[in-house]
């Protein structure tokens, strides 16, 4: 046993040391991102990421920095959905609040009037906001209001006017007629809420407040804010209440019903309890067709700023990737880490929109094609900010191959991107040039990217009795033909975009590109620019943020120390211990099954590792050769900083997985 355990330890276990070479550092980031793995499924894995990330950097100090740094992404709530929390909030305080006023007064002093109505659905009109704000404040002064309610007041209104003033900028340099009554319509409904503000006494209420010493609430303290206050400030209500019907019952005859309304008070939060309550989820502002569309204007201004911010981030990582020696596997790691941030992101603020609305097109269909480009060209900022050159390069690379589907480009694209340079030098460039390498860049890495990921399935194809048209073949991992996993960490993503490229030529694709799908190919692009020193960034400068390149710096490097040699690495390793335990099923008659499954499973992933892991010539013919084979044979990998990151956590993963798998399987 002693043996096998020793076996075990330097196989799998040390191999993860060997990769960094010896060198410290990179020996933290290994055993990071082994320990990376078992948080990935945990729903505090965020937050535990960034503390164990920065935790383990070669420079305590630059770690320090990049920490807070990325505690300010991580603690920075999407915009839109903060707005609607504290929305609901204020409408469900604002409505149980107004709601008791109206039971508690007598019947006969009531009126049938549709003003009066009790709410029971929790959705409220503008109009009705200013009746209860105007119902709340007749009955309780300012002092009795808590702060709470008036600071999220002023929170979604400036949520809503930071909004509204992107928009009218927008309507304004665009000339859009609708877009500008849109923004009218948007700012009648901001005024409301600022009357509604101003009748419950916020603009006393903030005469009084010193914003810059203010501390930020969370859900937790605003619930138990509003939850208790919502019947505290009711009960002083009943209790004048109480006393002014006292008062008025000693200037009347002596009758019973004085005493049936003190029951009804006393039982009034009983009353509450047996109404069917509205949950807080369904609490919301209203106001017919417009009032959506200009929510989802503004959701949409918070996603991409959300976007810009990760963006900003990861390209920073890529850089220190570049340059100060920082491991794949981290800055591939926060990658993947921001992909599922934007894409949960637009789950959660796309799901109380219609069908549709979730798209990357819709995202963008506030202008029409002309305008489209004539932001590109004229406020390149602005198209960088969206990411619409990569979804422009997106959608030109899938039109292209559904023409002819059959790997390569048709002789006009062709003679675009044969001249694509590696080395263009792009500090002599102009702003138009480097867009167009890294157009041409984007289109050739896309093409090798679906030959590879489609190669064994094609070939299949071509061979079989019953030949299957491409748009009706399953691209996905699990699929009926049986194929080795080619591109580690990116096989999710190769799956849409060869399944979109093996659609019928013209067909529309754009519905099925999603906002996350256009960020993750971002981050792949950026990757490669910050290799080569280039960084289009708002927060650098767009035009001028060029560095020298690092030199002759391969992203396949740290690939080829985790596969490691005879002597270290993966490969030796998982070869001895499949050795071991093929000597081992040789001389004992126990737990034969599960020895079998060990050292089969070591073999299949040292075989797919090696063939594939930092590799791609394989796929490529002389009839379909590889677009950047005349510069490297790898050049999906050689020029993907992004595909080696995320492919060597996923192999680290992997190796740590067998690496338990054999444990148990020994013990």
């Amino acid at each position: 046993m002693l043996i096998f355990t020793r076996t075990i330890s330097s196989a799998v276990i040390e191999n993860l040391d060997r990769v960094s070479n010896t060198n410290t550092r990179q020996h933290q980031y290994t055993r990071l991102i082994t320990y990376l793995s078992a948080l990935k499924y945990t729903r505090n894995s965020h937050r535990e990421f960034a503390h164990t990330l920065f935790d383990h950097t070669r420079n305590r100090e630059a770690g320090q920095k990049r920490q807070r740094q990325w505690y300010l992404v991580m603690s920075d709530h999407n915009a839109y959905l903060t707005y609607k929390r504290d929305t609901r909030y204020i409408l469900w305080w604002l409505c149980h609040t107004s709601n008791a006023i109206l039971k508690s007064i007598p019947k006969q002093k009531q009126n049938d009037d549709v003003e009066n109505r009790v709410n029971t659905t929790g959705q409220v009109t503008t109009r009705e906001l200013i009746l209860m704000a105007k119902r709340v404040a007749s009955q309780l002064s300012q002092a009795q209001i808590p702060s709470t309610i008036f600071r999220l007041f002023r929170s979604i209104i400036s949520a809503r006017s930071s909004a509204h003033a992107v928009f009218v900028e927008m309507a304004t340099n665009h000339k859009d007629e609708e877009m500008g009554k849109s923004n009218e319509t948007h700012k009648y409904f901001i005024d409301r809420l600022v009357e509604a503000f101003e009748i419950l006494g916020g603009a006393q209420w903030a005469t009084k407040q010193d914003i810059e010493t203010e501390k930020a609430q969370t859900s937790e303290e605003i619930e138990e804010v509003i939850f208790s206050n919502a019947f505290s400030a009711l009960e002083i209500y009943h209790c004048g209440n109480a006393s002014d019907e006292e008062a008025d019952s000693e200037t009347l005859p002596a009758t019973k019903p004085s005493k049936k309304s003190v029951k009804a008070v006393r039982n009034q939060r009983s009353k509450q309890k047996k109404d069917k309550e509205v949950p807080l989820k369904s609490y919301c502002l209203i106001d017919g067709p417009e009032g959506i569309l200009a929510d989802y204007r503004m959701a949409l201004v918070s996603i991409f700023v959300e976007w810009w911010k990760l963006r900003n981030y990861v390209q920073t990582m890529w850089f220190s990737v570049a340059y100060d020696d920082v491991n794949h596997a981290v800055a591939g790691a926060v990658s993947e880490m921001a992909i599922m941030m934007i894409k949960k992101t637009a789950l959660a603020v796309f799901v109380e929109f219609p069908a549709g609305f979730d798209t990357y097109q819709a995202m963008t269909r506030d202008f029409s094609h002309d305008e489209l480009q004539d932001m590109l060209s004229d406020f390149p900022v602005c198209g960088e900010i969206l990411s619409l050159h990569v979804y422009q390069d997106l959608l030109e690379f899938l039109g292209d191959f559904q023409k002819n589907r059959t790997g390569k480009p048709t002789k006009r694209m062709q003679s675009r991107l044969s001249s694509w340079d590696p080395g263009f030098d792009l500090q002599q460039a102009t702003l138009a040039e480097r867009i167009e390498w890294r157009r041409s860049y984007t289109i050739n890495w896309l093409y090798d990217l679906v030959n590879v990921f489609s190669y064994i399935v094609i070939q299949e194809n071509k061979i079989s009795t019953r030949t299957r048209p491409l748009e009706t073949i399953d691209w996905h991992v699990k699929t009926p033909y049986h194929r080795p996993r080619k591109l580690y960490g990116l096989e999710t993503f190769a799956e849409l975009i060869t399944t979109l490229a093996m659609q019928k030529p013209g067909t529309n694709v754009q519905s099925k590109i999603l906002p996350h799908h256009v960020f993750q190919l971002q981050c792949i692009v950026d990757s490669f620019t910050a290799l080569r020193g280039w960084g289009p960034g708002i927060q650098r400068g767009y035009a001028n943020f060029t560095k020298e390149p690092p030199g002759k710096v391969s992203p396949t490097d740290c690939l080829k120390l985790f596969l490691g040699n005879h002597e270290s690495g993966f490969l030796s390793g998982a070869e001895a211990l499949s050795r071991r335990l093929k000597e081992y099923q040789r001389t004992s008659s126990d737990q034969l099954a599960s020895y079998r499954i060990a050292w089969m499973l070591l073999d299949r992933f040292r075989a797919q590792f090696s063939s594939w892991l930092g590799k791609s010539d394989g796929a490529f013919t002389s009839e379909i050769p590889s677009r950047l084979s005349n510069h490297t044979p790898n050049g999906l990998w050689e020029y993907s900083p992004f595909l080696c990151g995320v492919g060597l956590v996923e192999a680290l993963e992997t190796s740590y997985r067998l690496g338990m798998l054999c444990w148990d399987t020994i013990l």
